[in-house]
């Protein structure tokens, strides 16, 4: 039971990487396309 918990607790935490990943990447084109019409 514990250790399906921790991997559970794994995937998730890969998870919120990846999404923290794009949504960085997101937010830098959008500055980059900022900083170009300027």
């Amino acid at each position: 039971m514990r250790t399906v918990y921790i991997e559970n607790e794994r995937g998730l935490l890969a998870k919120r990487r990846k999404t923290l990943a794009s949504s960085a990447l997101v937010i830098s084109a959008r500055l980059s396309i900022v900083d170009r019409r300027s």
